[in-house]
């Protein structure tokens, strides 16, 4: 139920806790990330024309977007979300500022492994000057939005009073969400071209737990971790080597440490089931291959 200002019986903004004139026409998640993907540019594919369900199977067609008209004053939604969604678009969708490295020349063990996972046309990407700060902040906003929204799509989403009100206040005096950490994965398949509401998890990778979400958007994977201990997907700096006059590392981990390297997603065209698995071989791989850079390909 919407609160109201008892004065005036406007209503009140969940996050500022403030009267406003109106609410804002909010975005759950930006309409941005549904709108030309850099892998479906020019495929003439539409992700909007999809229907959307909650746990209970309820849900509508979605034509436009994922709206709350009764949650966020203008100000919020302008001042506070939007740019930190414009900022995740820029990064997740368009690749900004990005390199590509192939894969091609896998080691044996690399290989075997990513054929049983299907995987074979793997590549990293790197992206320069990223700000893991407000990638951090973009993502707790997210999913303090889909749990303060009223909509039937995501009524079963709970992330707890704690976590709520801690996120609150940190986008409201720009803390450092260091709770919250995401590992992206870029999936080229069509079987991706798709939004699936956040599903809560307890991700286990070798024995090295934390509590999160799983969230898909069009071609996009993440896997976000709301907890104090560390994503257990992450598996630290890796070093491609060099190019140029130029020294090619970058993390998986939005973790605050890992602020001044670039960020790496992995990109793949079907989602991976063992990480753990991967993440093994990847290190032996960048280990044992010094000629590794001889595939970094650099784009616009």
């Amino acid at each position: 139920m919407t609160k109201k200002c008892e004065v005036n019986q406007r209503p009140i903004c969940k996050l500022c806790h403030k009267c406003c004139e109106k609410f804002a026409k909010s975005h759950i998640i930006s309409r941005g990330f549904f709108t030309n993907t850099l892998i479906s540019r020019g495929t003439n594919q539409s992700v909007w024309d999809m229907e959307s369900f909650c746990g209970s199977g309820e849900g509508r067609k979605l034509r436009n977007a994922l709206y709350d008209c009764s949650m966020l004053c203008q100000t919020c939604e302008h001042n506070i979300f939007a740019p930190l969604d414009q900022y995740a678009i820029r990064v997740y969708r368009d690749f900004n500022n990005a390199a590509f490295l192939d894969l091609s020349d896998m080691s044996r063990g690399l290989k075997a492994t990513a054929k049983a996972q299907g995987i074979e046309e793997a590549k990293f990407i790197l992206i320069q000057g990223v700000n893991r700060h407000l990638l951090r902040a973009f993502f707790a906003s997210l999913l303090w939005r889909c749990h303060a929204s009223s909509l039937i799509e995501l009524k079963a989403i709970n992330i707890g009073q704690t976590y709520e009100e801690r996120i609150r206040n940190d986008l409201l005096s720009n803390g450092a969400f260091e709770y919250v950490d995401a590992i992206a994965f870029s999936l080229t398949s069509l079987a991706h071209e798709c939004l699936i509401m956040p599903v809560k998890k307890r991700f286990d990778v070798d024995g090295r737990q934390a509590n999160g979400y799983t969230i898909q958007l069009p071609h996009l994977e993440f896997r976000v971790s709301l907890d104090q201990r560390n994503n257990p997907y992450d598996f630290g700096v890796v070093n491609f080597g060099e190019y140029g006059t130029s020294k090619w590392e970058g993390a998986m981990s939005l973790r605050k440490e890992y602020d001044t390297e670039k960020l790496l997603i992995f990109q793949t065209r079907e989602a991976l089931h063992q990480w753990s698995c991967i993440r093994n071989e990847f290190r032996k791989y960048f280990t044992n291959n010094p000629q590794r850079n001889k595939h970094l390909i650099m784009t616009k």
